[in-house]
């Protein structure tokens, strides 16, 4: 078993990756929250450097290192047994610096398993269950939209203000129209006045009559979700630059140092 004591004293966001160490010990390695350091344990990790106060343990001192706003991040790092940094500008500062880069590992922080893309596609527009509307409006055209699993659908059916409306503009992705039969629509002019990005189908009401509007054929559901994908994998390609970047690969991260480090000081 590997004894870990965490050093926490800060109340600041990075103390949850810390915490989320603890919460998520493997078998191998039993981790305690402390306020200082101790020479009763394998390793004393300093999250962050700023609680490395004093001379260097007998056990192997580890710090986490976030930015240097005073000399103490150099003087710990040199205290340190291992640093851990978190971006390739603090490795390379104190490699820079003198510290020898076997002693240096860099793990990104992690975020929450919550924040994974979706698209949110807005219809503005009463789209009532009677009379001829639902056919007129493309309801069934936007159940289809509503079924993509990468969609996030909002349709206000004529129950928002002018003002609630203007800040749900300014907050989705895309505006939708599914209509077949339109004078205008209306929403298509509020959406363009506020810079969004308008889908609507060609051929209906004076949606033609604006360059600025995606258009794809009239109820055609091939096309429109050729065009909302298309528009999802740009999102899709921002998350693929941190997608192994949550909470989970952190903390795994960190485990796979910890061994590391516990094996080479006791061969």
């Amino acid at each position: 078993m590997i004894r870990v004591n965490l050093i926490i004293t800060a109340k600041w966001a990075v103390r949850s990756l810390g915490v989320s160490l603890y919460e998520n010990q493997p078998e191998d390695i039993s981790i305690n929250i402390s306020d200082k350091s101790t020479d009763n344990t394998d390793i004393n990790y300093y999250f962050a450097f700023g609680n490395f106060k004093g001379k260097p343990t007998s056990a192997i001192d580890l710090s986490f290192f976030t930015h240097p706003d005073n000399k103490k991040f150099e003087s710990v790092a040199r205290k340190s047994d291992h640093c851990v940094v978190m971006c390739k500008k603090y490795e390379k500062f104190l490699i820079s610096k003198g510290i020898d880069k076997k002693k240096i590992t860099l793990i990104y922080p992690g975020i929450d398993q919550i924040f994974k893309p979706k698209l949110k596609v807005l219809q503005p527009v009463r789209m009532e269950v009677s009379g001829n509307r639902p056919n007129r409006k493309g309801l069934s055209l936007w159940n289809k939209v509503k079924d993509l699993p990468y969609v996030e659908c909002l349709c206000t059916n004529g129950k928002y203000s002018v003002g609630e409306l203007y800040e749900l503009y300014k907050n989705t992705d895309i505006v939708l129209s599914t209509s077949i039969l339109e004078g205008g629509p209306l929403c298509i002019l509020e959406a363009l006045a506020c810079g969004c990005l308008v889908i609507a189908p060609s051929g209906v009401g004076f949606i033609d009559d604006f360059s600025e509007i995606i258009k794809y054929k009239c109820g055609d559901f091939d096309e429109l979700e050729n065009i909302l994908k298309s528009k999802y994998n740009k999102k899709l390609k921002r998350y693929n630059v941190v997608k192994n970047l949550y909470i989970s690969d952190w903390v795994e991260n960190n485990y796979k140092l910890i061994r590391r480090l516990y094996n080479e000081n006791n061969k």
